[in-house]
């Protein structure tokens, strides 16, 4: 609950959760231990980022798209074949909640080529009546993070309409939604997320009015996203004796991040090979260490960088692979060295 609900890592919470997940890779839990089987997190060391991106999504898919009974008898059985049985079901679930994510984006983003001003629209609102509701807040999650603006993404599947929202840093999005309160059946939330209740006459207004608020509140340079970055250091300090003093402040999470470094003048010990959509992997070195580096989303920087050397901000970890360690990067961002 701490890590999914996406709770700060510190203190109390990150005591618990670092002893936690010593607890979740022992458990006799007779579901879990078949969610970690279905999951790939067999004899695997279990971090918050599993429970974030590969537990927890898998749990949380029951009341998404059904009961969330499905998830309870997870938990409770005693029965192997139930256990396993639940666990396969919720997998399967998992996958059928993606390809519906995808669709929903997929679609959401063509409403947003069609609709959104980006001149007049600082808050992004949309809605559709084939959108599963179960889905939109992960959506309103993905475009808030792709175009750096708060997002409400609103299912007309039955009525009342409900909505999702996710939003950005300098923009409290309780707050605005309780200034349209007038026109909402129900809301809640907090800063960073909220959910609403409305009725189909009033999406277009709403949108409209909470756009007023977010003129009022947010400056033209709020809509830039930040990249943080705790320290600049020389590249050959990335070793692993490094990594494993860094992992010494896990578990990462919310308020604890995994920290974030700067090292200049790299160049590509190979050519970048390209996979997936826009992502990329390769060499990186300063001439006497060399990293294998990850950059997902990251291939079009490549014809920026060409065979010029690249100032690089990135996360470092250690890759386990049939008994052999490796260092690898996951890039953040990559541009031409001064």
């Amino acid at each position: 609950g701490t890590v999914a609900d996406v709770m700060p890592l510190v203190g109390e919470n990150r005591i618990l959760v670092k002893e936690g997940l010593k607890k979740i890779a022992t458990t006799n839990k007779k579901g879990l231990k078949a969610l970690m089987d279905v999951s790939g997190l067999k004899h695997k060391n279990i971090s918050a980022r599993d429970i974030g991106y590969v537990l927890g999504p898998r749990i949380n898919v029951a009341g998404r798209l059904g009961s969330a009974d499905l998830a309870v008898r997870l938990f409770m059985t005693d029965d192997d074949e139930e256990a396993g049985n639940i666990a396969r079901e919720l997998h399967g679930n998992n996958r059928q909640r993606q390809k519906l994510q995808k669709t929903i984006l997929n679609e959401a983003l063509a409403k947003i080529g069609r609709e959104v001003n980006f001149k007049e629209h600082r808050v992004i609102v949309l809605e559709d009546e084939s959108w599963h509701p179960g889905v939109i807040g992960i959506v309103a999650s993905r475009i808030s993070r792709e175009f750096y603006r708060p997002t409400i993404i609103i299912s007309t599947k039955d009525s009342p309409g409900k909505g999702s929202g996710r939003s950005i840093e300098n923009f409290h999005l309780f707050e605005a939604i309780s200034a349209c309160r007038h026109l909402l059946l129900d809301y809640g939330g907090h800063k960073g997320a909220c959910g609403i209740s409305i009725l189909k006459d009033k999406i277009k207004i709403f949108g409209n009015f909470i756009n007023k608020v977010a003129h009022k509140v947010l400056k033209p340079e709020d809509l830039l996203p930040i990249l943080e970055i705790d320290a600049e250091i020389p590249f050959a300090l990335v070793e692993a004796d490094f990594i494993r003093e860094i992992n010494q402040l896990a578990p990462f999470g919310c308020k604890n991040t995994q920290p974030v470094f700067l090292s200049r003048e790299l160049f590509f010990k190979n050519k970048p090979v390209r996979f997936g959509k826009n992502n990329f992997k390769s060499w990186v070195t300063d001439g006497r260490i060399v990293c294998e580096a990850m950059g997902f989303g990251m291939a079009p920087a490549l014809d920026i960088i060409g065979d010029k050397k690249f100032d690089m901000v990135y996360c470092p970890y250690l890759n386990q692979w049939e008994g052999i360690e490796t260092i690898r990067l996951s890039l953040k961002d990559i541009r031409p060295s001064q």
